[in-house]
């Protein structure tokens, strides 16, 4: 049975895994302070210099959401509690979210070559993308990024414009969806750019 998941996707979860895991890691030495509940706030500004203040931020949203419910509230540079609130429990709960998140899989594993060949890993179904051109010049930039990348960037990369790399964009995901079935192989934001959907991973053989 698979764990129910808030909207952020397991890609998304990573790429703030550091700054959760540094979070964690102050506050659980804070713990041996007998005193600590005492405290209504924790602050983690003191990671900004580290992270930087835009990763910080998105990664207490991110936590506030996994706190709905409970007594405890991510602002963007604190943590606060209800008094009787144990901040030892909310460890705990961000602890668990964040293992659901790190041991939880992709739907779907392809294998993607450089000459254009498509694979789902572990079947025998196959596709290809013909060597040399640009859907899959713009599939092979996509899968070997992590995350979001600016469709400027792509655009950049590809020696083109956004307008051919919305419409690649376009021809890609029809092309995989009657090789494979899949849906949105490729998401798009307006500010972030493209990603690999995280229903989906995909390896990238040389």
């Amino acid at each position: 049975m698979k764990t129910k998941l808030e909207p952020f996707s397991v890609d998304t979860v990573r790429e703030y895994v550091p700054v959760i895991q540094a979070i964690l890691a102050s506050y659980e030495v804070s713990l041996a302070d007998p005193t600590i509940d005492e405290r209504a706030t924790l602050r983690v500004s003191y990671l900004e210099k580290e992270f930087g203040a835009s990763k910080l931020i998105h990664t207490m949203r991110l936590l506030d959401q996994w706190l709905q419910d409970t007594p405890f509230k991510a602002e963007t540079f604190f943590f606060e509690k209800k008094k009787s609130a144990k901040w030892k429990d909310m460890l705990g709960i961000i602890s668990k979210k964040l293992m659901q998140y790190i041991h939880a899989a992709p739907a779907l594993s392809f294998a993607l070559s450089r000459d254009g060949d498509v694979s789902i890993i572990g079947t025998d179904k196959r596709g290809k993308f013909k060597h040399g051109t640009q859907l899959l010049d713009l599939l092979l930039l996509i899968a070997t990024h992590k995350g979001y990348t600016k469709t400027s960037k792509l655009a950049e990369m590809l020696e083109t414009n956004t307008s051919t790399v919305q419409n690649t964009k376009k021809k890609i995901n029809a092309a995989l969806r009657r090789m494979f079935s899949t849906h949105e192989f490729i998401q798009g934001e307006p500010g972030p750019g493209y990603r690999v959907n995280p229903k989906y991973e995909i390896l990238v053989i040389d």
